[in-house]
């Protein structure tokens, strides 16, 4: 059984075209508060898998972001160009310190 850093390194060298480790972002704003945030890291086979995810994300932000003033709506818009382009691609020093992070 390999340990998550192991798998971690596994799966970046053994990547096959197409694939993609990707986070996306949604906003949550409040009247005068508005928090980003980032969503878990998704291991994605194809364009069509991370603009499916994207499209939930970017409803979620449009649900939950565009509240806040008077940043509410500069983040939703980011979030949902961002997640309608396929989320932001993790790199591999980003990819390993989560994976560190959840080491127990």
């Amino acid at each position: 059984m390999r340990t998550r850093q192991e798998s971690a390194q596994f799966s970046l060298s053994s990547r096959q075209p197409g694939e993609a480790f990707v986070r996306f972002e949604y906003p949550i704003s409040l009247i005068l508060a508005t928090i980003r945030h980032e969503s878990r890291i998704f291991q994605t086979s194809s364009l069509a898998d991370r603009l499916l995810l994207g499209v939930w994300f970017s409803f979620l932000a449009l649900l939950l972001g565009p509240w806040g003033v008077p940043w509410g709506i500069y983040w939703t818009a980011r979030a949902v160009w961002v997640n309608l382009s396929g989320g932001a691609e993790v790199t591999g020093e980003e990819l390993e310190k989560a994976f560190q992070s959840c080491r127990p």
